[in-house]
């Protein structure tokens, strides 16, 4: 069964039905299969919340303008929607339309991204309790109809849509160099926190993969509402960034992923987003949990966090002369006035 997982991640990866090309870590001089002592980079540039759709006009272009320049300036290896790509209960029609005017600007530059699911996107409409909501099964059928997207369904009886793992390979061999842990954490039609099915699922593919490769695979986990762990873990002394939204909105149960993530010991950074007027990083137990900057203009903000940008990602990956591998992560904010902001970096033990 581990075996299955992994071959059909692999499977879609190397030849799937939109013939994807792998993701891959850039540069290295690492020979047939590494990163090498000058090292090889992967870099990702989240947009969180950007919440396509509300009813004010200057809001969507504003948010592609953002988007666009960012793009231009961090030129990232993947892209990724931290979930409320749309406001479900402000749009009437359709909300798939939204949500292809949310990808647009990756798109046209020729970027590849992943998306996941918050709490709004499925959310029926206000004006008419009536009215069926455009499904989060409509949207990732749309979101993975285009070339560029590594979106994907999640497999049978997981519970939630976007639940699926990403393998980035190094740069001249399809070994898997980092992987990325997509999750849906509910909220609009689904409860907000992770089902048993979902962890359990996690834990096999992570299994899978260590079993595959004789060895763990560093992986990043990013989903849109953030675990109960995040609850009072910012101290201004010790995190990157701010936390302006102090009354928190977590997972409504903590079901266990973040004790599965300390088990399996790959995930060492976790990605959120929901929490509009946050952009920290803190450790816990050697796992970094981050909030990416809220980069649309829809949706709520509060003073100096009104300022729109995307939290952006560098994983580096270089190799010793004793053969082990290391993994340095930078990370910092490109504001929509593109300053750089709220930066740090460590190294993963």
């Amino acid at each position: 069964m581990m075996m299955i997982v992994v071959w059909c991640a692999l499977l879609w990866v190397l030849g799937g039905a939109e013939q994807r090309q792998p993701l891959r870590f850039r540069a290295g001089d690492g020979g047939t299969c590494g990163c090498g002592v000058n090292g090889c980079t992967f870099t990702v540039a989240t947009f969180a919340d950007i919440h396509f759709g509300e009813p004010f006009a200057t809001q969507d272009p504003r948010s592609k303008a953002i988007m666009r320049r960012t793009l231009e300036i961090e030129d990232p290896d993947l892209v990724a929607f931290t979930g409320d790509q749309v406001t479900g209960n402000n749009i009437e029609t359709n909300g798939t339309s939204a949500w292809v005017d949310a990808l647009s600007v990756t798109n046209e530059k020729g970027y590849p991204w992943i998306s996941t699911f918050g709490n709004h996107d499925d959310t029926a409409y206000e004006g008419n309790t009536a009215r069926t909501t455009t499904t989060r099964t409509e949207y990732m059928q749309v979101d993975t109809s285009y070339a560029l997207s590594y979106s994907q369904f999640s497999p049978p009886g997981v519970m939630g849509i976007s639940n699926y793992v990403v393998p980035i390979l190094f740069p001249l061999c399809d070994d898997p160099a980092l992987l990325i842990y997509v999750m849906d954490s509910g909220g609009g039609t689904l409860p907000e926190y992770f089902d048993e099915s979902q962890i359990q699922w996690y834990r096999d593919t992570s299994a899978s993969y260590q079993q595959q490769y004789g060895k763990l695979i560093p992986a990043i986990s990013i989903f849109h509402i953030e675990l109960l762990e995040y609850v009072g873990i910012f101290d201004e002394d010790t995190c990157i960034g701010v936390q302006k939204e102090i009354e928190a909105s977590p997972q409504v149960q903590n079901t266990g992923f973040f004790s599965a993530v300390q088990e399996m010991g790959d995930v060492r950074v976790i990605i959120v987003g929901h929490q509009h007027d946050n952009d920290f990083c803190c450790e816990l137990d050697g796992i970094h949990l981050c909030h990416a900057r809220h980069t649309g203009m829809g949706g709520y903000c509060d003073g100096l966090m009104c300022d729109r940008g995307s939290r952006i990602f560098q994983f580096n990956l270089t190799e010793t002369s004793s053969g082990s591998t290391t993994i340095h992560t930078s990370t910092w904010v490109r504001m929509e006035s593109l300053n750089v902001e709220h930066s740090g970096e460590w190294d993963w033990n």
